[in-house]
């Protein structure tokens, strides 16, 4: 992890490695009980988090038809390459929860999708 830097201007304090993923803002919708769910377990297990709603689209091939959707940004930063299979496991759970196949992470420089087994 970076150090801290610090100036007579300003204190810079490193968070980690950043994370960021994508879930189907109608699905959340339909269900206010997964806000609860994602907000408890960000704000316990990293401390908590960002989120962006509103225009985020994403456009992918699903076989050969081309599918869009809306999605809410959840993004977390934490240290240690370790934690990232705990937001992993959380992530596949919900994401069978909410009946979705995969959702989109990022962890520090690598993409994935992730399918809950």
């Amino acid at each position: 992890m970076g150090l801290k830097k610090e100036t007579s201007e300003y204190k810079m304090e490193p968070l980690g490695r950043p994370a960021l993923f994508y879930l189907p803002e109608e699905k959340l919708d339909l269900n206010p009980e997964i806000h609860l769910k994602i907000h408890k377990f960000l704000t316990e297990s990293f401390g908590g988090y960002t989120t962006a709603d509103g225009l985020v689209k994403g456009y992918w091939k699903n076989n050969s038809a081309l599918t869009k959707d809306r999605h809410r940004q959840y993004r977390v930063s934490f240290v240690g390459k370790e934690r990232i299979s705990e937001l992993a496991t959380f992530l596949a759970k919900l994401t069978k929860e909410i009946g979705e196949e995969c959702v989109y992470l990022e962890t520090g420089e690598d993409a994935w999708l992730l399918y809950p087994k």
